[in-house]
């Protein structure tokens, strides 16, 4: 069925249009079956996507890949209720040169300034090693 108004319905089904398609229905999505717009295939878009609420993920072990060629991935674990990053990816904040990053044995906090810790009490289990002065600000006496 083709017509003048640019929509076309292919005798399999496939819809095209030439133009966007508005669904003005509100219902809110609570599941993989209800909302204005259901699918019970993929869904592919070519350009940004914008949610203007909640992104629910509603898989368990559920995948999210940012990027193509060496796509960043971060992995729901149900197991243990984490979210994993892909070992030998990189968690930036601010610019490249301060990130977090684990081989699946060792966890790297690198950064080309300062690391400060925080917290009324920092618990360290296991050896420290330091390649330069570790500088104690305190001038509490030891009793022991």
């Amino acid at each position: 069925l083709a017509s003048a108004s640019g929509v076309t319905i292919t005798s399999t089904g496939q819809l095209t249009t030439d133009g966007r398609i508005i669904v003005d229905d509100t219902t809110d999505a609570t599941s993989t079956t209800d909302g204005s717009l259901q699918t019970d295939g993929g869904l592919s878009v070519a350009k940004s996507a914008v949610i203007g609420h909640d992104l629910d993920l509603l898989s368990n072990a559920a995948v999210f890949k940012i990027g193509s060629d060496q796509p960043f991935t971060l992995t729901h674990s149900n197991t243990n209720n984490t979210i994993m990053a892909a070992a030998n990816h990189r968690l930036a904040f601010g610019d490249a040169a301060e990130y977090i990053s684990g081989d699946g044995t060792d966890l790297k906090i690198i950064s080309s300034g300062d690391v400060d810790i925080t917290g009324t009490l920092v618990d360290v289990t296991g050896a420290i090693t330091a390649s330069g002065k570790i500088q104690v600000d305190d001038a509490t006496d030891a009793t022991s």
